[in-house]
C-alpha cells in the first residue's frame, strides 16, 4: 500500500469532518477551521488501498456528503475546500503548499 495525504483546505468554520476511505473511517473531529492566511485546517495521512478506492467526505454541521473516486497511481495528495454548500477537491502527485 502507498500513503495519501488528505488536507483540509478552504471555507471550513468550526465544521465537524468525517473522512473513510471504502467505507473504513480515517479521520473525525470537530471545529475544523480554516487558518484564513494559510488556507489550511488540518491534515490526515493514511494507507491507500488497492486501486480503485473511495474516499467519502461527510461534513456533519452541513449536512453535505460526497463520494470521490480515485485510482492510487494518480493521487498522493487530496486537497478538500468548502465553498458554499459544495466540497470541491484537488487531487496532485505533489506535496501542497501553504504560506
Amino acid at each position: 500500500m502507498s500513503k495519501i495525504i488528505i488536507d483540509l483546505q478552504d471555507g471550513f468554520d468550526n465544521d465537524q469532518v468525517i473522512i473513510q476511505i471504502d467505507h473504513q473511517e480515517v479521520y473525525r473531529k470537530e471545529n475544523v477551521s480554516t487558518q484564513l492566511l494559510l488556507g489550511f485546517a488540518d491534515s490526515v495521512t493514511t494507507e491507500a488501498p488497492t486501486d480503485p478506492f473511495t474516499v467519502t467526505v461527510e461534513v456533519l454541521s452541513r449536512s453535505l456528503t460526497q463520494e470521490i473516486p480515485l485510482v492510487k497511481s494518480e493521487i498522493a495528495y487530496l486537497g478538500l475546500s468548502l465553498t458554499g454548500s459544495s466540497l470541491v477537491y484537488l487531487v496532485s502527485d505533489h506535496e501542497f503548499w501553504y504560506g
